[in-house]
């Protein structure tokens, strides 16, 4: 396997994040591995909780479609992630990156202890690979 970096040690690495092989053919290029999946999210703004889906979700934030409710970017917001029956119940803090036209908003998990963004990148593994399965064909 090739290193990230090619030359001078101090030379900058400019790719966005480590490239993560999921399995043949299949890469992400970022620090935490994504699965689409609709997983429920409760999102306190401004004193009242909205309960929503995820788009998909990572252990380092979420997508979340038709929007957290009234909330701005920049915002840090509590939230609830709900993995159960697979896994447990989530609870933080999450940051607003940006809202768009359809009512989806990306979250950043900032306060989240790592015992749970453990269990949120299970999650998402046991979801890839469950994917990953029902495209192989059957022999």
């Amino acid at each position: 396997m090739r290193p990230f970096r090619r030359g001078a040690r101090d030379a900058p690495d400019r790719r966005p994040g480590p490239v993560l092989r999921l399995v043949e053919g299949l890469q992400q290029r970022r620090d935490e591995v994504r699965t689409r999946a609709a997983v429920r999210i409760g999102v306190d703004a401004r004193g009242r909780r909205v309960d929503r889906l995820t788009d998909n979700v990572s252990a380092g934030g979420a997508l979340v479609s038709g929007g957290a409710g009234d909330v701005a970017v920049g915002e840090t917001v509590p939230f609830t992630l709900d993995l159960r029956p697979e896994g447990p119940l989530i609870e933080g803090r999450a940051e607003v990156l940006r809202a768009d036209e359809s009512g989806s908003c990306a979250l950043r998990f900032v306060d989240v202890d790592h015992s749970l963004r453990d269990a949120i990148a299970r999650f998402v593994f046991a979801s890839e690979r469950t994917r990953v399965r029902a495209r192989r064909p059957v022999r």
